[in-house]
């Protein structure tokens, strides 16, 4: 089945809604600059509600290795995605007690980036950011024209794929991309960093309704 992370994560209350909707995974940012930003200390307080099974993941921008790895291990996460991090390439040589997940843009890939920095990765996530907004830009990439790259991608490491993904057309991105994972923030929600529980409950059963046909 196609692994689900719903992120941008706020509140206990779009957490629990988020596990009792069959998300696998559920994400917290820590950027500054993201309307979904979360402080350290409602992370802790929202970790420490939700099943273990669930995955807890940060998400860091420009983030110095260092700082990742102490917000990990402060707050409980399983993994860390990496957009534009050092960590991205540093950490991943070391032995992490947590995932890690680096972040590319999907206006990058025209060809697969090597492997040799990846060795350690968890998966790989592609999204739909631009220089000035890393992700969350609520639109989808061009799905098509990153087919065969993110097949590439996908022999070596699983593939998460972002990016303007909603209840409505993540069937067809499964159907497209075939991807390992699929993460969804701003198609679930009702207003910034807060989640929509009917919302996050389609998303779900659209991606098993896509599992189930593909």
């Amino acid at each position: 089945m196609t692994w689900v992370k719903i992120c941008g994560i706020t509140n206990i209350e779009d957490a629990e809604a988020a596990v009792e909707a069959g998300a696998d995974a559920i994400g917290f940012v820590f950027y500054e600059k993201s309307p979904r930003n979360i402080g350290l200390s409602s992370a802790r307080q929202i970790v420490a509600q939700v099943p273990a099974r669930t995955e807890r993941v940060g998400v860091f921008v420009s983030e110095r290795p260092e700082r990742v790895r102490t917000i990990t291990r402060d707050v409980s996460l399983t993994a860390a995605q990496l957009y534009n991090c050092e960590a991205s390439e540093n950490a991943l040589q070391t032995d992490e007690d947590y995932k890690m997940i680096p972040c590319f843009r999907a206006s990058e890939l025209s060809v697969a980036p090597s492997n040799s920095p990846w060795r350690g990765a968890y998966a790989v996530l592609i999204d739909s950011g631009t220089p000035s907004l890393p992700g969350g830009t609520g639109l989808p990439f061009n799905w098509r024209e990153c087919q065969n790259v993110i097949k590439s991608i996908s022999r070596f490491r699983p593939v998460i794929v972002a990016g303007g993904l909603t209840p409505e057309n993540v069937g067809d991105a499964i159907h497209v991309l075939k991807p390992w994972g699929v993460d969804v923030s701003s198609g679930v929600e009702s207003a910034l960093g807060k989640k929509d529980e009917k919302k996050m409950q389609a998303f779900v059963r659209a991606v098993r309704q896509a599992d189930r046909t593909a």
